[in-house]
């Protein structure tokens, strides 16, 4: 059994790991040390994806306040390498009130420069007045003709990280100035959902437990890149230095050598 089944065993409260317990311990203060005495009881962990999810830096920015009751209900993420260049997330969900799909799903299509493709993504059936992708205007209009009036409903789209499990796709070559701002809003979306992707299947998914207590938020990771982005660059300072040193070095060497020719 990998070690991201046997948690995923002792969230739903199947299968309590006294070792991970243990060892999570060693990196944590009082207070979360209370939190993980509820791992060690046989029961299921309420909200535990939901809290994993929003602890972390990028996926949180895409959680709105109409989807936290929804995500609540998400019980677990699984995921599942396809094939080469394709990989799949699948959310778990409890029966709720919001939707009447117990599974949602997303996959993804990427190159071998690792970069997105396509994405699409299981459409949600919501239930009358749960959608949280959308916001419902009423407006009351009045016939001048005859002084009558009645309400209109507008459909506005609303931002809900729930806006994951649409398709998006890449701008395409042939595309025309009509549709072209459409598609450059798909290739907005198409990148904002793989950083989603990448988030979860790097960071949460593996690092669930530590993202649940707030131990990790992501911004570990994004601090590395920083300090790997600054020591490159000074690598590459320390390099040009070196190598005008060589130039001025050869410049002196050169007009030496000239001056002692003009004395001889």
């Amino acid at each position: 059994m990998s070690e991201i089944t046997e948690s995923q065993e002792l969230i739903c409260g199947k299968y309590p790991n006294p070792d991970e317990i243990n060892d999570i311990e060693n990196f944590t203060n009082e207070e979360e040390r209370k939190e993980l005495q509820n791992l060690q009881t046989e029961q299921e962990i309420n909200e535990y994806w939901y809290k994993a999810m929003y602890s972390n830096n990028i996926v949180s920015q895409e959680i709105k306040d109409q989807d936290i009751p929804v995500l609540k209900t998400l019980k677990r993420i699984e995921y599942i390498p396809l094939e080469v260049y394709k990989y799949q997330l699948i959310f778990h969900f409890k029966p709720n009130e919001y939707f009447t799909n117990t599974l949602l799903v997303k996959t993804f299509e990427i190159d071998d420069e690792d970069e997105p493709i396509k994405s699409t993504g299981t459409s949600i059936d919501w239930k009358q007045g749960k959608n949280t992708t959308i916001k419902i205007e009423k407006k009351t209009q009045k016939s001048k003709k005859t002084g009558t009036k009645r309400i209109v409903e507008r459909v506005q789209k609303y931002e809900s990280f729930f806006n994951f499990f649409n398709d998006s796709y890449p701008l395409s070559e042939d595309s025309d100035d009509d549709n072209e701002k459409n598609q450059r809003s798909d290739v907005d979306r198409l990148n904002i959902d793989f950083d989603i992707f990448k988030s979860l299947i790097d960071e949460v998914i593996p690092y669930s437990i530590e993202y649940f207590l707030g131990v990790k938020s992501g911004e570990e990771s994004l601090d590395l890149d920083d300090e790997n982005e600054f020591e490159d660059q000074q690598c590459d300072e320390y390099n040009k230095n070196q190598e005008n040193q060589k130039k001025k070095s050869k410049g002196v060497k050169n007009i030496n050598d000239k001056q002692e020719c003009k004395q001889q």
